[in-house]
């Protein structure tokens, strides 16, 4: 039940973003973008290793 809400709320968030795109224009939509892209890369990065 949590991961359907979050995923809920990940989804409203990236809509907002979406309406904000006549106001940035492309290219302010593509530095955000890029910066979601390298901010989920760094926190992908200080994940603990799993061991299989």
């Amino acid at each position: 039940a949590v991961s359907n809400s979050v995923i809920g709320v990940v989804l409203l968030l990236g809509g907002a973003v979406g309406l904000l795109a006549p106001i940035l224009g492309s290219g302010g939509m593509l530095l955000i973008l890029a910066l979601a892209g390298f901010a989920g890369a760094a926190g992908g990065a200080r994940l603990p290793e799993t061991q299989v």
